[in-house]
C-alpha cells in the first residue's frame, strides 16, 4: 500500500521567504532586508547601503524570528512603506484625505498634489525619505515657480501626508521639520471703514439685481457662500434674524450646496430693524418682476432663479466700490468689514461678535486683535486712571 505523502503546511503572510537548508534536515533559513545606513556618493547624490540579515532555525523559530524583526523595522516589511513617495503622496490624497473634507478643500488639496507636490517628490520609497530628501522637494518646488503661499500649503500638505505614515509605522519620525517651512506673510485684511461702508450701502441701492446683499456680508458678516446659499424660508424678518444651515460651493465649475464651514456656523445670525427693511423691500422688488419669494427659493439668484457665480459677485463689488470711490477689496473683506465695525465702533462684546459670525471668541480675537489698538490705549489710560494718575 503506498504512503500517502503529508501535505505542506500552507505558509501564512510573511513567510514566504523561509527555505529548507541543503543537506541539513529539518534546518530552515530566512532572509531579509533591513534599513541601511544612508551615504552620498562622489556626485553628492544620496545613497543607502543594502542591509541583510539571515536567520536559521526551524520554521517556528523563523516565523518568531521573523515576528521580532517585523516589530523592530515595521517600514522593511510593510509594502505601503515601500511605495514611492510620488505615488504614496497621491494615494493618501485621493483615498484618506478627500473623502474627509470639504469638496472645495479637497479640489484644492488635489492640485496641489497633481501640479507641485507629487511632479517634484523624491522618488525614493517613503520609508527611505529624510530631512535632506525634503529640503530637496521645497527647493525642486519653489525651482519650478511655486510662490511662497503655494509652498507653505505643500509644506503643510507634506507633513500632514508624512505625520499620518508615521502614525500607520511607515516612518520612525516625521522628516519633515519647522525649517523646512517657508516664510510667508499673509496678505492683511483691508475692512471699510465707516465712512466707504456708508458710501458703498448708498451705491448698492441703485442695483436692482443683488442690492441686499451687500448689507448681508458687510453689515451682517455673513460669508458669500452663506449669503448665496440663503432661502426665503430661513429669512425671519419679523424675528430679526437669518438661520444659516448651509453654504454655496463651487466644485470644478458646479454648484454644490453643503453644511456651514463648522459647527458654530450653523447659527442665527442677527438682523437690525433696518436690515430687515432692506430685505423686506428687497422681496417686495422681486416679487414685483416675477420672481419666486417663497420656500426653498434663494434669495439671491440670477434671473432664472439658479445660484450666482462668486466671480459675478466681484466684478459687481468692483463696480460698486469704483461707483462709491472707496478702495478696491476683497469679497471677503466685507465680512472683515462687518466684524471690525462689531468690534471697533459698536464696541460689541466678543462672544457677541463670534456668534454673529460663526466663529470661536478665541479665532475672533486672533484675526482682529490688531484692529484693536485704541481699546488698549484705552486700556493703558484706565488703568491710570485707577493708580490717580488720571484726571478727575
Amino acid at each position: 500500500m503506498a504512503t500517502r505523502k503529508r501535505r505542506a503546511r500552507r505558509r501564512r503572510k510573511g513567510e514566504g521567504s523561509i527555505s529548507p537548508v541543503p543537506g541539513r534536515p529539518g534546518l530552515f533559513s530566512a532572509r531579509v532586508e533591513l534599513p541601511g545606513e544612508v551615504y552620498f556618493d562622489a556626485d553628492g547624490k544620496e545613497r543607502r547601503r543594502r542591509k541583510r540579515k539571515t536567520v536559521y532555525g526551524t520554521e517556528e523559530e523563523i516565523v518568531a524570528k521573523l515576528q521580532e524583526l517585523r516589530a523592530a523595522n515595521p517600514a522593511s516589511f510593510s509594502v505601503a512603506a515601500r511605495t514611492p513617495a510620488p505615488i504614496y503622496v497621491r494615494a493618501f490624497h485621493e483615498q484618506i484625505v478627500a473623502p474627509r473634507v470639504r469638496p472645495t478643500t479637497a479640489e484644492r488639496y488635489e492640485g496641489l498634489v497633481k501640479r507641485w507636490i507629487a511632479p517634484h517628490a523624491p522618488g525614493v520609497a517613503v520609508a527611505d525619505l529624510t530631512p535632506q530628501h525634503v529640503e530637496a522637494w521645497m527647493h525642486a518646488m519653489r525651482a519650478a515657480g511655486a510662490g511662497d503661499r503655494t509652498l507653505e500649503m505643500c509644506f503643510i500638505r507634506i507633513r500632514a501626508t508624512l505625520a499620518a505614515a508615521v502614525e500607520d509605522g511607515l516612518l520612525a519620525d516625521n522628516p519633515v521639520k519647522s525649517k523646512h517651512r517657508p516664510v510667508y506673510e499673509a496678505d492683511e485684511m483691508q475692512p471699510l471703514d465707516e465712512e466707504q461702508l456708508q458710501r458703498l450701502l448708498e451705491a448698492a441701492r441703485a442695483e436692482r439685481q443683488v442690492h441686499a446683499l451687500w448689507p448681508v456680508l458687510a453689515v451682517a458678516g455673513l460669508r458669500v457662500g452663506e449669503a448665496l446659499a440663503l432661502r426665503w424660508s430661513r429669512v425671519h424678518l419679523a424675528e430679526g434674524y437669518l438661520d444659516i444651515r448651509q453654504t454655496l460651493l463651487e466644485v470644478r465649475g458646479r454648484f454644490q450646496f453643503g453644511p456651514p464651514k463648522t459647527k458654530r456656523s450653523r447659527r442665527q445670525a442677527l438682523i437690525g430693524p433696518e436690515l430687515a427693511t432692506v430685505l423686506k423691500a428687497y422681496r417686495d422688488d422681486q416679487a414685483t418682476r416675477g420672481r419666486n419669494v417663497f420656500g426653498d427659493a434663494l434669495v439671491f439668484c440670477t434671473s432664472e432663479g439658479t445660484p450666482i457665480l462668486r466671480r459675478n459677485i466681484r466684478r459687481s463689488l468692483n463696480r460698486l466700490l469704483e461707483a462709491a470711490d472707496c478702495p478696491r477689496v476683497r469679497v471677503h473683506d466685507l465680512r472683515h468689514t462687518a466684524a471690525t465695525m462689531m468690534l471697533v465702533v459698536q464696541r460689541l462684546p466678543l462672544n457677541v461678535v463670534a456668534d454673529q459670525l460663526g466663529d470661536r471668541p478665541e479665532t475672533v480675537l486672533s484675526t482682529y486683535a490688531h484692529v484693536l489698538p485704541k481699546s488698549r490705549e484705552e486700556l493703558s489710560a484706565a488703568q491710570d486712571q485707577l493708580m490717580g494718575g488720571g484726571d478727575g
